[in-house]
Formats: structure tokens, sequence, C-alpha cells
């Protein structure tokens, strides 16, 4: 299952989430604001499928989505869903972080209110992509990694 960073300031929306999104096997953390949810993306190198509520304090989730933009190894690292009440939010919301039309950095929507069937679906969709991502990803050497571990299993004795 995913990691999942939950960046909003409502506490009882992060409590429900995180404990909806624990029974179905994710390890849960959360974040109340912007400065601290940018924190734990940049320093985190194991991926986050990110929901980023759009109104937190000290940063906005918009906000915390475009420094994300400006640093691309951080948008390809993680995938994102970008909770808001406030559809005209959604209108100038990009739907690839990355820019380079890869699908890295892709940004979902959710909705206020929504059901807990939809934030588990789409968690599970973007840990899908980021489970994808990294077996696609590619060494120094330029070889893909699913390949190098599929000659290493082939060659291990039974």
């Amino acid at each position: 299952m995913a990691r999942v960073l939950v960046i909003d300031d409502d506490q009882d929306i992060r409590e429900v989430v995180r404990i909806v999104l624990t029974e179905e096997g994710h390890t849960v953390t959360t974040a109340v604001d912007g400065v601290q949810a940018l924190s734990l993306l940049t320093d985190s190198a194991e991926p986050f499928v990110a929901l980023v509520d759009y109104h937190v304090p000290q940063l906005t989730g918009w906000r915390v989505l475009q420094h994300v933009a400006a640093r691309p190894e951080i948008a390809e690292r993680h995938a994102f869903i970008f909770m808001t009440g406030d559809l005209r939010a959604l209108g100038s919301l990009p739907t690839d972080l990355s820019g380079s039309g890869s699908g890295c950095g892709v940004v979902e929507t959710l909705t206020k209110p929504f059901d807990l069937e939809t934030l588990t679906a789409k968690v599970c969709q973007a840990a899908m992509r980021l489970a994808q991502r990294t077996r696609h990803a590619k060494t120094p050497h330029g070889k893909e990694l699913e390949k190098d571990h599929d000659a290493g299993a082939r060659s291990r004795p039974a």
C-alpha cells in the first residue's frame, strides 16, 4: 500500500481520512499547514500520495503545488490529489506538475464534500501510478530497473 500525506487544517477531516486510509492498509502522515507539508514533501526520499487541501494556513495548497512544480525532482517523486470545496480553485490547476506531459506529478482533484469510497479509489489510483513510475524508473546506465530485477531473479538458484 501507499504512504499518504494528508494536508488539511481541519483536524476532523485529517483524523477521518487518516483512520479510513489506515484501515485500507496505507501509512498516513498528516500536516496542518502548507509550510509543514512542503517540508515533508521536500525531505521525503520515499514517494507520497499527497492529499492537498486548498485552504491551509501559511502557504495555501495551491502555493504548495506551485513550489513543487518549480522542483521537478519533487513533483516526479510524489502523486497529488488536490482537495477543495471552492470549484473556482480548480480552473487554473495544472494537470501535470512536471510540465513534461509525462504523467509525473499528475494532479487529480477531489471536491468537498467527498465520499469515502471516492477518496479511497483516488488514493489507490494515485498509488498505482507511483508504483508504475518506480517500476519504469531508469538507472544511471539507462536500463529499466524492472528489467534489472527480473534478470537478477532469473539468475538466482531455486
